[in-house]
């Protein structure tokens, strides 16, 4: 969902707090490789790996 809100209104999805805590939670639930979409989405957000 927030790859597809990232192609469609950038500048809006980067300033949305919900969304930086939900990369996070996904970030540090990760027990394997990170997908590289998903790290892409932290990227994006600022969010730290």
């Amino acid at each position: 969902m927030f790859l597809a809100l990232r192609s469609v209104a950038p500048n809006w999805l980067r300033h949305q707090r919900y969304a930086k805590s939900i990369t996070s939670s996904l970030l540090q639930s990760a027990k394997r490789t990170i997908p590289q979409e998903l790290r892409d989405l932290a990227d994006f957000l600022c969010v730290d790996l």
